[in-house]
C-alpha cells in the first residue's frame, strides 16, 4: 500500500508542477501524497475551493495530515485569516493541518530565527503582504529581494536562478534565509547555499516537508544539525 507510514493530503493551485516532485524527494519511505489540483487562480477562490473540494476528495483515502499547498494565498490576507483557515482545514477534514506560510513560520521557529532575509519570485507589492503576515508572527525581515516573475512562469524558472538571486541578496544581520512560494524550484540549490552564505536556508515546500514529518512523528531524510533532527 502505497503511504504505508502516513498519506499526506496536499491541495494545490491549478498551475503548481513544482511541490509534488519536490516533496517526493524530500519524503521517506511509506509516506506519499495525494493531492487536490483547486481550478482558480483568483485568491480568494483558492481558499473557497480548499474547503469545498478537498475534503471529499481525500478523507476516504486516509489522509494523516493536510496541507494547503499555496503560500500566497494563506498569508496574504493577514495572520489571524491564515490560523482561520488552518482551523477550518482540521474541522472539514478532522485530521492536522498546516499551510505553506504557518509552515514556514514553523521552520523559523524551529531554528531559532527571529530575523530573517526574504527572497520570492512576487511583486514587490504581495512580498510586502508576507512581511507583515512575518511581523505578526514576531519575524522581522532584515532584506528581501522580490523577483517579479508571473505566477505561471515561475514554475518553469531552474534552480540556479534562485541561487544566483541569493548570492546578491545582502543578508548581513539575518539568522535564516527564507524563500517563499511553493511553485518556485529551489530544492536541489538549498544545501549549496547554506554552505556558501553560512546560514540555514528555508524555502516553502522545504518547511511543508519539514512540520508535516514532524507532526507525524516521522524522521526526515535530512539529519543534519542545523535541523535539530
Amino acid at each position: 500500500m502505497y503511504g504505508w507510514r502516513a498519506r499526506v493530503g496536499l491541495i494545490l493551485p491549478p498551475d503548481n508542477t513544482v511541490i509534488e516532485p519536490e516533496l517526493g524527494q524530500m519524503f521517506p519511505p511509506g509516506v506519499q501524497a495525494f493531492s487536490v489540483r483547486l481550478t482558480t487562480l483568483d485568491r480568494e477562490g483558492l481558499v473557497r475551493q480548499a474547503l469545498e473540494l478537498g475534503p471529499p476528495a481525500l478523507k476516504m483515502i486516509g489522509i494523516k495530515f493536510i496541507a494547503y499547498c499555496c503560500a500566497a494565498s494563506s498569508f496574504f490576507r493577514g495572520a489571524e485569516a491564515e490560523r482561520a483557515l488552518i482551523k477550518e482545514l482540521e474541522q472539514s477534514f478532522e485530521v492536522p493541518a498546516t499551510s505553506a506560510s504557518g509552515a514556514m513560520v514553523w521552520a523559523l521557529q524551529r531554528v531559532s530565527a527571529r530575523k530573517v532575509a526574504l527572497l520570492t519570485p512576487y511583486t514587490a507589492s504581495l512580498t510586502s503582504l508576507l512581511v507583515d503576515f512575518l511581523k505578526a508572527n514576531s519575524i522581522d525581515v532584515v532584506t528581501t529581494q522580490a523577483l517579479e516573475i508571473p505566477t505561471l512562469e515561475s514554475n518553469l524558472q531552474p534552480p540556479e536562478v534562485a541561487y544566483r538571486a541569493l548570492r546578491r541578496m545582502k543578508a548581513g544581520g539575518a539568522e535564516a534565509i527564507l524563500i517563499s512560494s511553493t511553485s518556485f524550484r529551489t530544492l536541489e540549490i538549498l544545501e549549496m547555499a547554506e554552505q556558501d552564505m553560512g546560514l540555514p536556508v528555508i524555502s516553502s515546500n522545504r518547511a511543508l516537508a519539514w512540520e508535516i514529518l514532524g507532526r507525524l512523528g516521522i524522521r526526515a531524510k535530512e539529519e543534519r544539525a542545523v535541523w535539530g533532527i
